[in-house]
């Protein structure tokens, strides 16, 4: 898996997803949502995986959502709906899921495994409710 915005590791049980955009304490956007979530559902079905840690590289856990996309949002430069579509293998695992658990970021609760919010420093907005 390559991912952009994120960091994914897999190690001695644990895996490990990093926010990685320090130079914008770790802003929120749809391509990480998207990674985040890709990154996730791996973890939950890998059985080598006994629990996740999200945290965030630099001095932020994660500083909300990305001012300068909101900003592209509202002059029309890019869609308010740019989460990207979840996989066909995600759909399917979604649609066992509590149907409250199926939006873009609940669905975190229906993972099977311990997830711990390693916050590493500013933890605002967006990045507050992910924490949750």
């Amino acid at each position: 898996m390559n991912f952009n915005e994120i960091i994914y590791d897999k190690s001695e049980r644990i895996a490990t997803i990093t926010f990685n955009r320090p130079d914008k304490l770790n802003a929120w956007t749809p391509t990480m949502g998207a990674e985040t979530r890709t990154a996730m559902l791996d973890a939950d079905r890998d059985p080598k995986v006994g629990a996740i840690v999200v945290t965030g590289a630099g001095r932020a856990y994660c500083a909300g959502a990305d001012m300068g996309n909101l900003s592209d949002i509202s002059t029309g430069r890019a869609s308010a709906t740019g989460e990207r579509k979840a996989s066909a293998d995600q759909e399917e695992w979604l649609k066992q899921q509590r149907e409250d658990y199926r939006n873009q970021y609940a669905y975190v609760l229906g993972i099977s495994k311990p997830v711990i919010g390693a916050i590493n420093g500013a933890c605002v907005g967006l990045g507050f409710t992910t924490s949750l």
